[in-house]
């Protein structure tokens, strides 16, 4: 179960995540979506599987078929409302400067500061909760992100 999830988490909403950091111009101000092709299953990270320990009904969820979101004008709304939120209220920092540590940590920004992981979980849980399908989640695209 946790690699469809990974597999879902992998997906991206590319429209939202390339016109959020691009500057495109918008039609309508929304911008045309495009898709994101994916590839063959692979392994689950271990930032994931401590994360899922740690967080378990983030995980044991059942497993849901992929689900297009329409890019309406209230949907980009919600995508770039989320997207400003997020990353004006957490501190980018390594894990190093953060945790002590050189190894992968994924967690929700209980005290404000992550790195993109971090950021990525935030939008995600934050998404979810406006109404956006668990199985369709957008996936952190700030520039510099690693």
């Amino acid at each position: 179960m946790a690699g469809a999830t990974l597999r879902i988490l992998s997906v991206t909403l590319i429209a939202a995540g390339s016109f959020l950091t691009s500057g495109t111009p918008l039609e309508a101000g929304v911008p045309r979506a495009t898709f994101a092709i994916v590839g063959a299953a692979t392994t689950v990270p271990y930032g994931w599987t401590d994360f899922c320990t740690r967080q378990p009904q983030e995980c044991d969820q059942p497993i849901l078929a992929a689900v297009d979101v329409d890019l309406t004008p209230r949907t980009w709304e919600a995508l770039i409302r989320i997207n400003q939120e997020v990353n004006a209220s957490i501190v980018p920092v390594s894990n190093f400067e953060h945790w002590g540590t050189r190894m992968v940590h994924w967690d929700y920004p209980s005290d404000g500061k992550g790195d993109c992981k971090i950021y990525a979980l935030e939008k995600r849980r934050l998404l979810m909760a406006t109404g956006f399908p668990r199985q369709a989640p957008a996936h952190d695209h700030r520039r510099g992100s690693q």
